[in-house]
């Protein structure tokens, strides 16, 4: 498989009006408690695709929910595995995965809903980013293909 490409959205804009030590004063104060695997569906799988696939990587994390100190995010992965034939796409197999991140945040109720979003842009992806990777390679081996390789997430 080649041409992974990794597509991340985010809102970065959010750092321009945030304070850098007030957020680095939030994020110390943040705790992983869990990160669960919270739905998965793999689909489209065809074996008969053939070799030289195009393989699209997209990462997203918008949703959040806060109770008490407690901050859940909800990060996806969506892979599309293909090969354009005659103009047409063949999918060799889809995956997408989504995770649930549960934080607990000292003093959360101190905090605007800009340092949850900018956690979420900056912070989530790195903490979630090995367990996408490992699911995609080993999920790839179980429907019969050569493991798929993610890139380690860089800034």
């Amino acid at each position: 498989m080649s041409n992974v490409d990794v597509q991340r959205t985010n809102n970065e804009n959010e750092s321009e009006i945030l304070n850098p030590a007030d957020y680095n004063k939030f994020v110390r104060g943040v705790d992983i408690k869990a990160i669960n695997l919270k739905g998965l569906v793999v689909s489209d799988v065809d074996s008969n695709v053939g070799p030289d696939l195009d393989v699209n990587l997209r990462f997203s994390c918008d949703e959040y929910k806060l109770d008490g100190d407690t901050m859940e995010a909800y990060p996806v992965f969506v892979l599309d595995v293909s090969k354009s034939i005659n103009d047409e796409t063949h999918y060799a197999f889809k995956i997408n995965a989504q995770f649930v991140l549960i934080y607990t945040i000292e003093n959360l109720e101190d905090y605007g809903q800009e340092y949850f979003k900018m956690f979420l842009d900056r912070n989530v992806p790195f903490n979630v980013w090995p367990y996408g990777r490992e699911l995609i390679s080993s999920l790839t081996t179980k429907l019969g293909l050569p493991a798929l390789f993610i890139d380690p997430l860089k800034s």
